[in-house]
């Protein structure tokens, strides 16, 4: 298993608007729990447990109205199958994000 350490201020560096409030790291933990990651939040940093395997959900993932949440989710469930609800959420910043990520499935 592979850990990884991420901080408030390396979010920051990346985009000011990537940077989670405490909630929804939680409701994102929740997430990657369904798909067998551990997640240890701190107060300025999400330590992620990475598994050997992903496991495919047993119910839809919600991606709680946070384009943010849906894209990540999308992108895992790439990997492993299962479903989404909210993707309609990715219009706020990336309409055209399912359309991309499809054709690269499709160009593999």
């Amino acid at each position: 298993m592979k850990q990884i350490k991420i901080s408030d201020a390396t979010m920051k560096q990346i985009s000011e608007s990537f940077c989670l409030s405490f909630k929804e790291k939680i409701e994102f933990s929740k997430l990657l729990d369904k798909l067998g990651v551990d997640v240890i939040l701190g107060e300025n940093e999400i330590t992620v447990i990475a598994p050997d395997e992903l496991k495919k959900p047993s119910e839809p993932l919600c991606g709680h109205n946070d384009h943010r949440i849906v894209m990540a989710c999308a992108v895992l469930l790439t990997l492993v199958g299962g479903e989404l609800e909210g993707t309609e959420a990715v219009s706020k910043s990336f309409p055209d994000f399912f359309e991309i990520l499809f054709s690269l499935n499709k160009a593999n």
